[in-house]
């Protein structure tokens, strides 16, 4: 009897794969997990366009050297608070001496530190060796309207931190951070105010903070080429790195301009020069400088880019970065177009931008006046050269804008920059007429 012949082929070929895969299972069984658990190593790059080519990021620092950037306090709004107790502590002027930072000197570009400042003989600028010293034991001036005297801080007792709102300033001693302090106990000591203490560094571990803190990081300058040293020190051979200021020059001052290059042993201690030779004067364009950096990346060397030599970009995928540092609203110019146009309102057309973008296309005007300042009113402690005697002068920009509509709280106020140092009346009266 030929059972076989009477079934459907299909039965037979069933079987017959059935056995082979279950042959098949028992040999997969009888591996070693090693081999059953291996990975398959993905590729990362394209496999079409893969090459041993390293790609390097380029990165473009750019540097606010506004003059505000010189000074010693911060927000800006209690230039006029000199003489209270929050001028003199980190709670109400943050860029003051606090005892809970430890103030490390900045780094060099060969990755070594600057050296310790001197509690006796500090200088005024850690990085400008010509600027001066001061004995912070005898000397110490908080700013242009302190008196000469040991160094000190005020420390706050309150169990919440002092009202430091700068629109109201509030003067009372036990809440507010601009209580005046009396001209007799402001060179004496001890000292106290309501809830504020004259606190002055006594060991030799605060003496060497306080020191740090005065020479390295007592201007908004000074803090920002610290820090940024600092950050940009462990950055390799592997990043393209270059250098340049908010105001570089019509014509980019090689000064104030670093190529971008392999962030080599060479181009790091170029790099480090530029960074620590720069000094705060001008205004704060920050969409300009901003224009400046897209406009490089896109190998642009004329208008607001003539100097600015060579093309960043190597290949069509690189990533490209701009760093932009600063201390505040941005003024001044407002940029440049790939084409050499100016940059328009970019976010008031709702059918280009919708929301968020759109900002409700509130146009601005602006009034400058750019004047001669003269007797009562001679500039700020804190502008350069600090207050003009009675026999000098300096020029100073007051700019205005006002919106429309009204905004609810009303037109904002205006803000004046400094545009020179101290001068005689003879050289202000001179240099007046370049500016107008």
């Amino acid at each position: 009897m030929k059972t076989n012949e009477s079934r459907p082929k299909s039965v037979l070929n069933f079987r017959k794969q059935h056995w082979l895969s279950l042959a098949f299972a028992g040999a997969l069984c009888t591996l070693p997990l090693s081999v059953q658990a291996a990975e398959t190593d993905i590729a990362q790059v394209p496999l079409a366009s893969s090459s041993t080519t390293t790609v390097k990021p380029n990165i473009l620092f750019t540097l606010d050297d506004s003059g505000s950037m010189g000074r010693d306090y911060m927000p800006d709004e209690i230039s006029g608070r000199r003489g209270t107790t929050g001028w003199k502590s980190h709670l109400c002027n943050t860029v003051y001496y606090n005892p809970v930072i430890n103030y490390v000197p900045p780094k060099k570009g060969d990755g070594t530190d600057f050296a310790n400042a001197t509690f006796t003989n500090a200088f005024n600028d850690g990085f400008n060796t010509g600027s001066g010293t001061t004995n912070l034991s005898t000397s110490f001036s908080a700013n242009g309207s302190d008196s000469s005297q040991p160094a000190y801080y005020y420390a706050w007792s309150g169990a919440t931190p002092p009202d430091a709102n700068y629109i109201t300033f509030n003067t009372d001693p036990n809440i507010g951070c601009y209580p005046t302090v009396p001209t007799g106990p402001s060179n004496t000591f001890p000292h106290t105010t309501g809830k504020w203490t004259k606190v002055r560094p006594s060991t030799a571990a605060e003496q060497q903070n306080f020191a740090n803190w005065y020479t390295y990081y007592r201007t908004r300058m000074q803090m920002m080429k610290s820090a940024t040293g600092r950050a940009f020190n462990s950055i390799s051979e592997a990043y393209r790195v270059g250098f340049i200021t908010i105001n570089p020059g019509s014509t980019v001052s090689s000064s104030k301009y670093l190529a971008i290059s392999d962030f080599n042993a060479t181009q790091k201690a170029n790099w480090y020069t530029k960074l620590y030779a720069q000094s705060g004067g001008g205004f704060t364009p920050l969409r300009e400088a901003l224009a400046r950096a897209g406009r490089h990346y896109a190998g642009i060397q004329t208008g607001i880019n003539n100097g600015m030599t060579g093309d960043p970009m190597q290949y069509s995928c690189q990533q490209n970065f701009t760093i932009l540092t600063t201390d505040g609203y941005w003024n001044d110019n407002a940029g440049m177009k790939l084409d050499g146009t100016a940059i328009g309102n970019q976010d008031g057309n709702i059918a280009i931008t919708p929301r968020p973008l759109y900002d409700g296309a509130i146009a601005t005007s602006g009034t400058v006046t750019i004047r001669e300042e003269w007797d009562a009113d001679r500039g700020s402690n804190s502008d350069p050269g600090g207050r003009c005697s009675n026999n000098q002068r300096k020029i100073r920009r007051t700019t205005q804008y006002s919106y429309s509509p009204t905004p609810s709280g009303g037109q904002p106020n205006s803000f004046t920059d400094p545009l020179t140092g101290c001068m005689s009346i003879s050289a202000a009266n001179s240099a007046l007429a370049s500016y107008t």
